[in-house]
C-alpha cells in the first residue's frame, strides 16, 4: 500500500510513570515533534495524490465530494485516506464527523488541515475534500 507507512520522531525524556507522561507532553516541543511527524504524513499523502491525479488508473481511486466519500465509506469500499480542509469541516459539521468516526473506525486515517497548512491550497481546489481508494 502507498500509504502504508509510519512517522518517527525522538522525544527524549523519562515516561515510566503516568506523571513522567504528563511532564513529557506538557513539555516544550512536544507539539512540534507530534506536528512534525504528521506533516511527514502530509507530504507524503499529497505525493501520492500528485501521481494518482496524472493516471487514468489513479484518477478512479480519488473522490472529492462528501457523497462519494460517504458512499464509499458506509458502503464498504477500501477507503485509505480522507482529507479536508478545516473550512470545509466547518460547513459539514456533522456529516464529516460521522463519517471521520465510522471510516476511523474501519481503519480509514482522517485529516483535518488547518487554514495555515502547506497543502490547503491543493486541497481547496477540489472543494475541500479528498478521499483516497486503497489500490490493492
Amino acid at each position: 500500500y502507498e500509504l502504508n507507512r509510519v512517522s518517527f520522531q525522538y522525544v527524549e525524556g523519562s515516561a515510566r510513570d503516568v506523571d513522567a507522561v504528563m511532564e513529557l507532553v506538557n513539555a516544550s516541543g512536544f507539539s512540534d515533534k507530534i506536528r512534525q511527524a504528521g506533516e511527514g504524513d502530509m507530504k507524503l499523502v499529497m505525493s501520492v495524490l500528485e501521481k494518482r491525479l496524472s493516471s487514468r488508473d489513479g484518477i478512479e481511486t480519488l473522490m472529492f465530494s462528501l457523497d462519494e466519500a460517504e458512499d464509499a465509506v458506509y458502503g464498504g469500499k477500501d477507503v485509505e485516506y480522507i482529507i479536508t480542509s478545516q473550512t470545509f469541516q466547518e460547513r459539514h459539521r456533522r456529516r464529516v464527523q460521522r463519517l471521520f468516526q465510522v471510516a476511523e473506525n474501519k481503519g480509514v486515517k482522517t485529516r483535518v488541515l488547518p487554514p495555515n497548512s502547506p497543502h490547503i491550497g491543493r486541497v481547496a481546489q477540489f472543494g475541500g475534500l479528498i478521499c483516497l481508494l486503497r489500490i490493492t
